[in-house]
């Protein structure tokens, strides 16, 4: 009996650690989608040294695919001087595996095969950190832990967004969550980009408010995030990230209107579904 309650720790952070991971990766839908309805459009906003540049998406998100694929994901850039590339991500149920990435060219109207998506112009919108999140990093890459559970009134900071046809709605008002957190610290298993991240998530929810990650000591990304619930469960439709290293910022905001549930067929799914896309 001792036994188990020296496990039963280990095993309560294994499935909060999961838990997030699910939610911040849209696990929860079978098929969710972040598509333009009017002038409800998702949009990054990515802010440098130089200018900033405002470019609307649509995504397509099928968790129910084949016993060897965990999901396919279609994303298509749908303004800016990208407009009409399209990436169709395939990620395997063995983490073994790499993740397969097929990007459409609208110029030369060819799919292309890539294996380091940040290297790529389809993906100069996207950063390290939210390619990390969203496709690469999984609970069993890292190892992490609890480090403590405290009482915070935590800020979620909002990026400047100067107001456009698609930025009107993005947030810019700091918000307040208070509430029980989970202080977790992970390390990576593997030497990475960074050698250590700390999230802050709501207990009561689980929900992943805010990270920091850094290198060598140094602090060199932090990320923001709210939650809306859709159904039963919460997805994040807004992201404000920033990067100490490239002194540069992103937000990523999803309205609430644009998100659809179920909708389309497995074969949507596909390299033909590529080449259909509009410029």
């Amino acid at each position: 009996m001792k036994f188990i309650f020296l496990l039963l720790p280990l095993y309560l952070s294994a499935n909060i650690f999961n838990e997030v991971d699910e939610i911040n990766k849209l696990k929860k839908y079978q098929i969710i989608s972040f598509v333009k309805k009017g002038n409800n459009v998702p949009v990054v906003i990515q802010k440098d040294r130089e200018k900033t540049v405002q470019v609307t998406f649509e995504r397509y998100l099928n968790n129910d695919f084949s016993s060897s694929e965990e999901n396919r994901d279609l994303i298509i850039v749908k303004s800016g001087s990208l407009r009409g590339t399209g990436v169709l991500i395939t990620k395997y149920r063995n983490s073994e595996v790499k993740p397969k990435y097929l990007v459409w060219l609208p110029t030369i109207r060819k799919i292309r095969k890539i294996y380091d998506p940040l290297s790529h112009n389809g993906f100069g919108v996207l950063e390290k950190s939210l390619v990390d999140e969203v496709k690469l990093r999984t609970p069993e890459n890292e190892y992490q832990k609890v480090v403590s559970i405290k009482n915070l009134k935590l800020k979620i900071e909002r990026g400047k967004v100067k107001k456009s046809r698609y930025s009107r709605r993005v947030p810019r008002k700091a918000k307040i969550v208070s509430g029980k957190f989970y202080i977790i610290e992970a390390t990576p298993k593997k030497s990475d980009w960074y050698d250590k991240r700390v999230s802050f998530v709501y207990k009561k929810r689980l929900l992943e408010y805010k990270t920091i990650y850094f290198k060598d000591g140094q602090k060199i990304a932090e990320i923001y995030r709210d939650f809306i619930k859709i159904e039963d469960n919460y997805i994040s439709n807004y992201r404000y990230s920033k990067n100490y290293l490239e002194d540069s910022e992103r937000v990523i905001y999803i309205p609430k209107r644009s998100i659809v549930l179920g909708k389309y067929k497995k074969s949507f799914w596909n390299e033909s579904s590529l080449t259909k896309i509009k410029r």
